[in-house]
């Protein structure tokens, strides 16, 4: 059992360096709009596997190493990680229904993020930007969500 969950970690762990890494060098930034894989990923977590230690300790190392490498986004980081910790618990209360319920994740943790960066940064909140994103966060999130369930259905088909 230790030994499933220390591979589930490490894993996610990686798979967090990776949607940093692209989300950092905008690979996938369509007119300026980046999808924000860091909300994404540990949503995916949520809903996939339903450790919340799993999912806090994931959380705890992001914020650990990448307090080592991009001091910058740290803030953000911490705000973005404690609106996903707020859904964790609050995501007993929607639907019931898994899909529907990560695609909420993403509308309101979205939505949330950019209103209290825009109050901490002294900015105006953007409506278009924010859309934008909401929308692009969607696409990418299905995408994910549908290509985790297949390969998730195949792994357990082969066990």
């Amino acid at each position: 059992m230790f030994l499933k969950t220390l591979n589930i970690f490490l894993g996610i762990i990686i798979i967090g360096f990776s949607a940093f890494f692209l989300q950092e060098t905008g690979i996938l930034a369509i007119y300026g709009i980046n999808p924000n894989l860091i909300l994404i990923i540990p949503l995916l977590v949520i809903f996939f596997q339903q450790n919340f230690y799993l999912l806090f300790f994931s959380l705890i190392t992001f914020i650990l190493i990448f307090f080592m490498f991009i001091l910058f986004w740290l803030p953000a980081l911490f705000i973005l990680e404690g609106l996903i910790i707020i859904f964790y618990f609050f995501k007993k209360i929607l639907t019931g229904n898994k899909l529907i319920d990560f695609s909420i994740g993403i509308i309101f943790i979205t939505i949330s993020f950019y209103f209290i960066m825009a109050i901490l940064g002294g900015y105006n909140f953007l409506i278009w930007p924010a859309i934008a994103e909401i929308f692009y966060n969607l696409i990418v999130g299905l995408i994910l969500w549908f290509s985790l369930s297949k390969i998730l259905n195949f792994y357990e088909k082969k066990t």
